[in-house]
């Protein structure tokens, strides 16, 4: 072990770094990252001489917080809701004393952001076999005297199902004065639900993260949204380094919550659902699917027969999908995001060429 490495804290040496590279990425079919299909070009030439003074510009915060509806006081900007997790896991979990709650399977960022604290993570399973529907009780049995956060994620990810907001208000009030409840709802756009931003102005405890990397195309810019109270607001906002988030950012937010470009936004969510029921209506037709879930997101999370086969024909083509390997219990899954549809049809018939499946498989 390296000088460096011995002085590290030593549980941060097990913490894989997120892998960003895809192969094909260039030439293959882009299905693994639950990007939207269009590109948007959404800033012009800015002068880049001068620091940043409009991350609380109300041409921003103001329609935002009509989108969400919710207040502008309530919203802080983040490097993507990857850093507003991060922020929250910082603020409230002492190291080595506190701990989070998440409902495997669900997004990893979660967990990892807890490592790095040295927080502990308690895990509340999702039921498997109920849809991986949450059970609000056993997540509230699960939590401790040293909960500081209850992260639910809604759309799910990877398994796209939703969390009603009955049973997130439930479990804001139960968990009042206890614990934060953290509501990842970096699909919501794509649901047929309700947010839970609008109960944020009555529950302190309740935090609600956005991006604008699936619905709003906008993956490339790198940024999201924290709800909350506004003393949360205040406290998370100091605890970022200056100058967070660039102008660039800024203009191409600007640009991209007019009415005329929010109205595109939501034609194309209502075809990416189109085309998501079409996939999954194809998908269960296959020999080679074992089982498709329902989503409310812009992916669907499937079960194979032949999952290492299916893997190799990716790879060959090549269609990048999101595969769990090394996941307990998933390693024949796999989450899909729903393309354009000559994207969706190079992998569905890739899926379709498995035609001769043994029933024992």
């Amino acid at each position: 072990m390296s000088d460096i490495r011995k002085l590290v804290r030593q549980e941060l040496l097990a913490i894989k770094a997120f892998d960003a590279k895809r192969p094909g990425f260039d030439t293959g079919v882009l299905l693994d990252a639950n990007e939207l299909p269009w590109a948007h070009a959404c800033y012009q030439d800015v002068a880049l001489n001068r620091y940043i003074d409009e991350m609380f510009d109300a041409e921003i915060l103001d329609p935002l917080a009509a989108f969400y509806d919710t207040q502008s006081s309530h919203i802080l900007l983040t490097r993507g809701s990857c850093e507003g997790i991060d922020l929250l896991v910082r603020a409230f979990c002492r190291p080595y004393q506190d701990n989070i709650v998440v409902s495997p399977p669900t997004f990893t960022i979660f967990a990892q952001c807890a490592m790095m604290q040295g927080a502990s993570v308690i895990h509340a399973p999702l039921a498997r076999d109920q849809d991986y529907k949450l059970d609000p009780q056993l997540l509230l049995n699960s939590v401790t005297d040293s909960t500081k956060l209850v992260f639910i994620c809604t759309p799910n990810n990877p398994t796209g199902n939703l969390v009603s907001l009955e049973d997130i208000l439930f479990i804001t009030k139960a968990l009042a004065g206890k614990a934060m409840v953290v509501v990842d709802e970096a699909y919501m756009e794509f649901a047929q639900g309700k947010s839970a931003a609008s109960l944020v102005a009555t529950h302190s405890n309740l935090v609600v993260l956005r991006t604008f990397s699936k619905a709003f195309g906008l993956a490339g810019l790198r940024c999201g949204a924290v709800i909350a109270q506004p003393p949360l607001i205040s406290i998370l906002n100091a605890m970022m380094l200056p100058f967070p988030i660039s102008l660039l950012t800024t203009r191409s937010l600007k640009q991209a919550l007019s009415d005329a470009n929010i109205n595109k936004m939501k034609q194309q969510v209502v075809e990416i659902q189109q085309l998501r029921e079409n996939v999954k209506k194809q998908l269960r037709q296959l020999p080679v699917v074992k089982k498709v879930w329902n989503s409310e997101g812009n992916f669907l999370f499937i079960q194979l027969k032949q999952s290492e086969a299916v893997l190799k024909a990716c790879h060959e083509k090549p269609i990048l999908v999101r595969h769990f390997a090394g996941v307990k219990g998933f390693e024949d899954c796999l989450r899909v995001t729903i393309g354009l549809g000559p994207q969706n049809d190079v992998f569905l018939q890739m899926l379709a060429s498995f035609e001769q499946i043994s029933e024992v498989c």
